[in-house]
């Protein structure tokens, strides 16, 4: 090459430092996330309610009501986003937070259910995630049984009810009762409620 040039272009050279840089940051992002996921994990295994919900709340700034009720087994992705009122999060959850979560007073969480606000683009050539990413909320009184499944986005409204099994692939509108893949309006809840939970609970549980 004429003048024992690099062959590099001076845009390339310019960007070089930058792209390090964010590789950089990406990776070591990557791994304080997965730190973090594995910790949760370890924290989830405690046999106590009010130290799980100490170490998530003053380690990982999850904002939890002094009343909620979080049961172990779980995986929670950045806990910081996530914000549960006086509610129950039942055994062997695994809450994705990394978009947000907003769960209100009065909602219970059954065994094993799944949150989640990022997923892959199937059709994207890298696998990325784009825009199939968002937040998901329940409001109040809203009961999402067990083994379930809510994906990206969707907004769980009062008083719903998701049945076991079933995946929340859209918004579930106000006293209704849905079940399947994806979850389907089945019938209509009652309208009238007063109870609370996370009154009493299996301490070691």
């Amino acid at each position: 090459m004429r003048g024992g040039g690099t062959g590099l272009s001076h845009n390339s050279l310019a960007r070089s430092p930058r792209h390090k840089r964010h590789a950089v940051f990406t990776g070591l992002k990557s791994y304080l996330d997965g730190l973090c996921w594995y910790y949760s994990i370890l924290i989830g295994r405690i046999p106590s309610n009010h130290i799980r919900k100490y170490l998530m709340k003053h380690c990982f700034c999850m904002k939890l009501s002094k009343k909620a009720v979080l049961y172990g087994g779980f995986q929670i992705r950045s806990p910081w986003n996530i914000e549960v009122g006086d509610s129950v999060i039942g055994y062997g959850a695994l809450l994705d937070g990394r978009s947000g979560i907003r769960i209100d007073d009065h909602v219970c969480l059954a065994v094993g259910v799944s949150i989640y606000t990022l997923q892959h683009d199937v059709n994207d050539e890298h696998f990325a995630v784009n825009q199939k990413g968002g937040s998901v909320e329940i409001e109040k009184y809203a009961w999402i049984s067990s083994h379930t499944t809510v994906l990206p986005k969707v907004h769980v409204g009062e008083g719903c009810v998701l049945a076991a099994g079933g995946i929340a692939t859209k918004n579930l509108e106000p006293y209704g009762v849905y079940a399947g893949i994806p979850a389907r309006r089945i019938s209509e809840r009652n309208r009238c409620l007063h109870y609370t939970v996370g009154d009493t609970y299996c301490h070691f549980y």
